[in-house]
């Protein structure tokens, strides 16, 4: 038979059963607390670390860039260089010194560099006191063999409005009378891979002559990943033509 107590002790049993109940939930959900914060202040941490060391390693891939592009002055690898310079400079929080982009895309190729430039007609003659002293020259033989110069089928760092100015000079062959106005060259930009022609324009008898002049013309980079060639072809015979260099420069997006 329960004692008179038995109820009030009973009672009192479980209430001490739920508030240590209560109490160790409480303590649990501290714990859980206090880890969550940790695992958050360690993840920030990790990724301050991560982000941290991207930084780092983006700005040594820069410093280098920066290093080849002013070893490297007025070539195809200077574009190149700049275009690194230029991604590394978007993941960047902070400015650089990268030179602006427009205008300073140049590459130059002479006649005296074969390869990249390449020749059907023409041989390589010394002239110590033009250019770097070597060029191009020869005179149409047929249909099929009518390029004085192509080449590199190389691609432009980045897209926009360019120009290629051509330094050239002719003589006409003594025994052969042609009108000012007859096409004696023709320069040309094209796209080796596409076999599309971006460019021409055609040089007259009255416009080359044997002192070497500057001829250009505009075309547009809409893909990095053309393959471009510069031309000088001969459209028939009558003349001796002398290719010295041509120049590519970026003018605008």
């Amino acid at each position: 038979m329960p004692g008179p107590f038995s109820d009030s002790r009973g009672a009192s049993a479980v209430e001490g059963l739920g508030a240590l109940t209560v109490d160790a939930l409480n303590f649990a959900f501290g714990v859980i607390g206090v880890l969550s914060f940790g695992y958050a202040i360690w993840v920030n941490r990790q990724a301050e670390n991560a982000r941290r060391l991207t930084n780092r390693l983006t700005t040594s891939i820069r410093d280098l860039a920066r290093s080849i592009y002013d070893s490297n002055r007025d070539t195809t690898t200077e574009g190149y260089a700049r275009s690194i310079m230029q991604i590394c400079d978007s993941l960047l929080p902070e400015r650089s010194d990268t030179p602006p982009l427009v205008g300073r895309v140049v590459m130059r190729y002479f006649g005296s560099q074969m390869p990249p430039m390449e020749t059907a007609v023409g041989q390589l003659v010394d002239l110590p006191d033009i250019g770097v002293g070597r060029v191009i020259r020869g005179g149409y033989i047929s249909e099929s063999r009518k390029a004085l110069v192509y080449g590199p089928r190389e691609t432009l760092p980045v897209r926009g409005s360019y120009r290629a100015t051509f330094r050239l000079a002719a003589e006409l062959d003594p025994d052969v009378d042609l009108p000012a106005d007859t096409p004696i060259a023709r320069i040309e930009v094209y796209v080796h891979l596409r076999r599309e022609k971006l460019a021409t324009r055609d040089l007259r008898a009255g416009e080359l002559t044997p002192t070497f002049a500057f001829f250009e013309i505009g075309f547009t980079c809409d893909s990095v990943d053309d393959q471009y060639e510069y031309r000088v072809m001969l459209p028939g015979p009558g003349a001796t033509v002398s290719f010295e260099r041509v120049t590519v420069y970026r003018i605008s997006d």
